[in-house]
């Protein structure tokens, strides 16, 4: 499989979550979302958090975890990372082949009891890799529930920009 195919399922997956209906509207956050857009190599750091109230007021689901999910040309990095509801430092074993990240809640019951009000993981690093906007997702381990969306704008370093501006000159000129 090529990686072309690759994204495109991810993209896929990523659309095929956010069109299903998500049963809570509160929950998690993801916090450190920067307003501006990125540039190649700039890096932002990134965070979940928790607003007090059921991320399961229906008792639907029955899972411990949620995944974050990245779509676009960029990576996170959770060698930083702490999970301030667990106490651990989130390392390799968290992630998958794809790059999702699987953060433990450390929750268990059904229905899943409130995360506490404050952070819930601190110090994922996201590295801009590209001139795409990167989608990240948080989505239910076992329900499919979407909790938390957002979108990292990037753009190309000011020299490919001046490049591209002095290739349209030269194209202008020609005709």
């Amino acid at each position: 499989m090529n990686p072309k195919e690759d994204d495109m399922k991810k993209l896929l997956a990523v659309l095929m979550v956010l069109s299903v209906a998500t049963v809570a509207n509160a929950g998690l956050v993801i916090t450190g979302v920067p307003t501006e857009s990125l540039q190649p190599s700039d890096t932002v750091v990134l965070g979940l958090y928790s607003d007090g109230l059921s991320l399961d007021p229906a008792g639907l689901i029955n899972s411990e975890g949620v995944y974050l999910v990245p779509t676009g040309p960029g990576t996170l990095d959770i060698s930083q990372a702490v999970n301030t509801v667990t106490g651990t430092i989130m390392d390799a074993d968290w992630t998958d082949a794809v790059g999702d990240i699987f953060i433990d809640l450390g929750l268990s019951g059904n229905p899943i009891p409130n995360i506490p009000q404050g952070d819930v993981v601190t110090g994922i690093v996201f590295h801009c890799d590209g001139p795409e906007g990167v989608s990240l997702v948080v989505v239910g381990d076992a329900s499919g529930v979407v909790h938390a969306t957002a979108v990292i704008n990037q753009i190309p370093e000011p020299m490919t920009l001046g490049l591209l501006g002095i290739g349209g000159l030269f194209l202008r000129r020609r005709k």
